[in-house]
């Protein structure tokens, strides 16, 4: 799992934003064959996340979740 706090961290030479978050998940999974996800934290209420693990987990903390 990635946890990415930001969108993009900036751009190339030719005005390209550059987002390293896909470009570590995309080389992780082809080269070892992992499922990656990723959470885009900047995007998300963290409120109404705690409450749907809450709802998928009911044993489990946060912590324990991820």
């Amino acid at each position: 799992m990635i946890f990415k706090p930001d969108t993009v961290i900036g751009s190339n030479q030719w005005g390209e934003l550059i987002d390293e978050a896909k470009n570590l998940a995309t080389i992780t999974s082809e080269l070892l064959d992992w499922n990656v996800v990723i959470l885009e934290l900047s995007e998300i209420n963290y409120q109404d996340l705690l409450e749907k693990v809450g709802l998928l987990c009911t044993n489990e903390t946060f912590g324990e979740f991820l």
